[in-house]
């Protein structure tokens, strides 16, 4: 998908990323390697170092033979979200308050911002898709 999104904007990360609440909103902050060793930031500052933006929606990717995108309701983006937190390694081993304010802030964020299944191909159909639906760039 990054690949495909290329010509059109520059990917802010491949792989993991952080979602902070900064600057008034949801904020996605690069991860990459930093999520897998384990890094904690300790003040806005330090998270403003590295490339960020706002958050805007939420997808949830599945390779297809056509791009087709459904909306998505709260409770199963929670779940989404959830999964995906519980896919580094580390965080399943985190204490149950730790657990437990994760997953509330992963519900506000379901409840919050639209989500979808990306149902997509390696088409340019999959461009037309996704720009008719959040406006990325003019056609």
């Amino acid at each position: 998908m990054c690949n495909l999104l290329a010509h059109r904007m520059k990917a802010l990360t491949e792989d993991a990323i952080y979602l902070v609440p900064l600057l008034g909103s949801w904020q996605v902050v690069y991860g990459e390697a930093h999520v897998h060793r384990g890094k904690q930031f300790v003040s806005a500052e330090e998270i403003l170092k590295f490339p960020h933006a706002p958050l805007r929606a939420i997808f949830r990717l599945r390779q297809a033979w056509e791009p087709v995108l459904e909306k998505l309701d709260p409770l199963t983006t929670c779940r989404y979200l959830t999964d995906a937190f519980f896919e580094i390694f580390r965080q399943r081993d985190e204490i149950f308050d730790v657990k437990a304010r994760a997953f509330s802030n992963l519900a506000q964020v379901a409840r919050s911002y639209p989500s979808y299944l990306f149902h997509f191909d390696l088409s340019a159909l999959t461009l037309d898709v996704i720009n008719q639906e959040m406006e990325l760039w003019e056609t």
